[in-house]
């Protein structure tokens, strides 16, 4: 879309978090792009060159064709794993409200194809909602008997709660719901007690989608590149820098997260992170 041509070397083995910055249409997006375009190629889930989207010039000769785009890992242990090399988001992240209506059996992460183009609009609370409480079934009826109901609670949004708490202190994750009523998420915050998903604000929603999916996905998704494109999308400046840093967080050892910001906030906690671990 934006390159004839582009090449990115020495990205350092030890590299965790790499920040693209820049102004707008200067193709920071179109670099998530080509990614995505290698993955349809490796991972079998379909997804073609749609040559109005993916081309702006109309030589032939510069035309950055598919077998083009080529990525090169530092470790090649899982070559069996395409579905799993990449992750993506993409900066359409808007689901105003969903009730789910069923709970189905819950399908392999790696096995979707969500998106195919970094313009699209990115739902998954809804999905994850579904996945959430599908893993709590199973796990009701497949791990330790003499588990409580509160540790089994935990287990299922413990690690969702404590990332919130840790972007918005004042929002907590209460519950999944009831599933023979309203099948949404329920908060509390101050004084309002056990209100549904659609009452959060749109910053508020934001923070929770991308928390909520990373913490669902990074237990399949564990030897991943993670492309999010402006994590800061809706949230105020002042939790900027904390989205980072539960998203660093987040992300496991042989794992790595790309993002691609406008957010100053953003900019100064990796400018930190950067002069406390130079090799991350």
């Amino acid at each position: 879309r934006r390159f004839t041509k582009l090449e990115i070397v020495d990205i350092p083995v030890t590299a965790k978090l790499v920040v693209l910055a820049g102004p707008n249409g200067n193709g920071k997006s179109s670099l998530f792009d080509i990614f995505v375009k290698y993955f349809d190629r490796h991972s079998g889930l379909g997804g073609g060159w749609e040559q109005d989207y993916h081309t702006k010039i109309t030589d032939p000769k510069v035309i950055p064709a598919p077998n083009r785009i080529d990525v090169e890992f530092h470790e090649t242990d899982n070559p069996a794993e395409p579905r799993k090399r990449f992750y993506f988001r993409t900066a359409y992240r808007n689901q105003p409200e969903f009730n789910s209506g069923k709970i189905s059996p819950s399908q392999p992460a790696l096995s979707e194809r969500r998106i195919g183009r970094f313009i699209e609009n990115d739902v998954v609370v809804g999905l994850n909602y579904q996945r959430m409480y599908a893993l709590g079934l199973e796990s009701a009826f497949e791990d330790d008997e003499n588990m409580q109901l509160k540790d089994l609670r935990h287990n299922l949004i413990g690690d969702v709660q404590e990332a919130l708490k840790a972007v918005l202190p004042e929002l907590t994750l209460v519950s999944l719901g009831n599933p023979f009523k309203v099948q949404t998420f329920r908060f509390s915050k101050g004084k309002s007690k056990s209100y549904n998903y659609m009452n959060l604000s749109g910053g508020e929603k934001a923070a929770f989608d991308l928390l909520l999916d990373f913490v669902l996905k990074k237990k399949e998704f564990d030897d991943t590149v993670f492309c999010i494109d402006e994590p800061e999308a809706h949230l105020n400046p002042r939790v900027h820098g904390k989205m980072l840093e539960a998203l660093v967080r987040l992300t496991d050892a042989k794992s790595q997260l790309w993002i691609a910001t406008h957010s100053i906030g953003m900019l100064r906690y990796a400018r930190d992170l950067y002069f406390k671990k130079p090799g991350e």
